[in-house]
């Protein structure tokens, strides 16, 4: 039957104007070069993801096998911690595909999910290696992932699998698998289109499904390349075919979504009503008109965008990452009271504004990195003085500064400068575990950090008043502030250290109107700062802050890479709005070409997530130039 009337209206012409493509054992490669090249195309155009850190590892595979390779997608700071777990299992009709061939999807999804590690599985493919082993080698990798739960601060509670296509057919069996050895609970399984009956190859022919991407005939060789033999036997394993299990109890809530044109529609309906009757929560959509992979053919289709919300949110809801937290009140009397005695002259319309960006509640916190490790030796910190000078007569500044154990004098140390020091050593950034851990690990060069507070005797903030010289230093545009680091502090600060000269390893990092400094002096001076970190950066209107956009828009790239962060709850006051004003200064950064981040959060005006971001930053920073660092 002609089925082309049935197909969703926005995809239709897609398909039609695909070849039709039956794969068999004499075009499996000619295709699976196809298929190698194609990801190659689709990862240059990949978007990047800042939020992400994407890296290859190896577990230890099955008995007598190779180890198996991952690829595993981590949020460099989650909004909830600890994070869930995400076995991913590609399509392929076991005959083809790979985990990079799916990298744009996972990465979309891992950004979606946001508190979720996604672990995707490079598992053996048939007919060179028929079941059982891509199934072992997808077991494995989830025995691997829940082993490593605590390394990657996963819940160890909350590990769920998905895959679509075959590795939707895997992960279907993977369940079973996992249930019957009884070493890894999984709290979620979503086998999407999932090819999980060797047996739809001998039945009658469906009336409408089947007839375009994935068809029978496609289907048979790909079942008799996983099986070793013509599909229909009576001794299929249900780990190779899921449905040929005869008992579905206790399985983990599941999700299924096909379409109504897809050859697997009636296979993954008759299983949903297998699992429902095995009391298994089970949700199963299916879309109309959508034929085989609808959804990667044709991304921007209404059916499509359904498709991937309903799995996303299903996937959300699987791991427990929308359950809700029991809110904890904040107290914002005892802020506000403080605000006002610090900032006399602040206005009432902002007072209550900037207590609950200053003082909501954050979903970050620290990770790893940022915690002490045994075996890792930890630097000295000395304190010091810098007497006033001619930059800011009257105004002494102090300082620490942090020496590393690999200091050595006679290879100059890279150099890292924290405006509003005391808060970057204190608890939401442990700056000096930091450098302690990154120095040790290798992940960046030994380096000299110096930790300066703002000057105490000052006019206090435009129109809000209040003491100290911070504002006068870190708010106003021009170099007067970089004068005073490289002219007066930074001297008096590393005068018996050896500190490299190298923009390319200074970097200056601040919160806030620290932010905006740190920006600033690398800007007016990138022969002395190579790498800014900016948290919360205050590019609006106080002392010309709001300038700074423009003028990089406006001039020639600079030597400088430049990590921003803001939240969605950033400040919005007279002065400016925080959120608009970092994502103008990000746009003036791309315009111009400059190597960048800028990762926008859930949180308020605190260093709550840069300094959960700091560890990732650092090596971000230290890391060789890529294209792929501009947003």
């Amino acid at each position: 039957m002609n089925t082309r009337h049935l197909i969703d209206a926005e995809t239709v012409a897609i398909i039609e104007a695909l070849p039709v493509t039956e794969v068999s054992r004499e075009n499996l490669a000619a295709l699976r070069a196809l298929g190698e090249q194609a990801t190659l195309v689709a990862q240059a155009q990949t978007a990047y993801y800042p939020q992400l850190e994407v890296s290859e590892r190896h577990c230890p595979g099955p008995a007598g096998a190779p180890d198996v390779r991952v690829l595993t997608y981590r949020p460099r700071a989650a909004s909830k911690v600890p994070l869930a777990g995400l076995l991913w299992i590609h399509g392929g009709g076991y005959v083809g595909g790979s985990p990079e061939g799916d990298d744009a999807m996972v990465k979309a999804m891992a950004a979606g999910l946001d508190s979720c590690l996604i672990v995707s599985v490079d598992y053996r493919l048939a007919p060179e290696h028929p079941h059982p082993a891509p199934i072992e080698d997808c077991y494995a990798a989830l025995r691997w992932l829940h082993a490593q739960a605590g390394e990657f601060g996963v819940d160890p509670a909350r590990i769920g699998i998905a895959g679509q296509s075959a590795g939707g057919g895997l992960c279907a069996s993977l369940a079973l698998l996992a249930r019957d050895r009884g070493e890894v609970p999984l709290c979620l399984q979503a086998p999407m289109q999932p090819m999980i009956d060797d047996r739809t190859c001998t039945r009658e022919p469906h009336p409408t499904a089947g007839e375009f991407i994935w068809t029978r005939k496609s289907n048979h060789f790909g079942w008799s390349a996983l099986l070793g033999h013509e599909p229909g036997d009576a001794d299929v394993s249900p780990y190779a075919a899921a449905a040929r299990s005869e008992d579905l109890r206790d399985l983990p809530p599941t999700f299924i979504g096909v379409g109504s044109l897809d050859l697997f529609l009636d296979e993954d309906t008759v299983y949903a009503q297998r699992l429902v009757a095995a009391g298994v929560p089970a949700e199963l959509h299916v879309y109309p008109g959508g034929v085989h992979a609808f959804h990667l053919l044709a991304p921007q289709a209404a059916i499509s965008k359904a498709y991937e919300r309903d799995f996303l949110q299903a996937l959300r809801r699987g791991l427990g990452i929308d359950k809700a937290e029991p809110a904890k009140p904040v107290d914002l009397s005892g802020l506000t009271a403080q605000l006002q005695m610090l900032l006399p002259g602040i206005p009432a319309h902002d007072l209550p504004r900037f207590a609950r960006s200053a003082a909501g509640a954050e979903p970050y916190g620290p990770g790893p990195d940022s915690r002490s490790r045994d075996g890792v030796p930890r630097g000295e910190i000395r304190s010091g003085q810098c007497s006033a000078g001619d930059l800011y007569p009257g105004v002494p500044h102090d300082y620490k500064v942090y020496v590393p154990v690999a200091y050595d004098a006679s290879r100059p140390a890279a150099l890292i400068v924290f405006q509003d020091g005391g808060r970057y050593l204190g608890p939401e950034a442990n700056a000096a575990t930091v450098l302690d851990n990154l120095i040790a690990d290798g992940s960046i060069p030994p380096t000299i950090a110096v930790f300066i507070e703002p000057g105490a005797q000052g006019p206090g903030l435009p129109i809000y008043g209040g003491p100290g010289n911070r504002s006068v230093e870190y708010d106003s545009a021009g170099d007067a502030y970089a004068r005073f680091l490289i002219d007066e502090l930074l001297p008096a600060a590393t005068l018996d250290l050896s500190v490299s000269t190298d923009p390319s390893l200074r970097t200056i990092i601040g919160l806030s109107s620290g932010g905006h400094c740190a920006f600033n002096a690398a800007w007016e001076r990138p022969d002395a700062f190579g790498k800014v970190i900016s948290h919360c950066g205050s590019f609006v209107d106080l002392r010309g802050g709001h300038e700074l956009a423009r003028k990089v828009r406006g001039s020639e790239r600079k030597a400088l890479k430049v990590f921003l962060q803001t939240g969605e709850r950033d400040l919005d006051i007279a002065f400016g709005h925080w959120l608009s004003a970092n994502q103008q200064m990000a746009a003036a950064l791309a315009y111009r070409g400059y190597e960048h981040q800028l990762v926008i959060g859930s949180g308020g005006h605190s260093l709550a997530h840069g300094g959960a971001l700091l560890p990732d930053t650092l090596r971000w920073l230290f890391a060789p130039a890529s294209d792929q660092g501009k947003t």
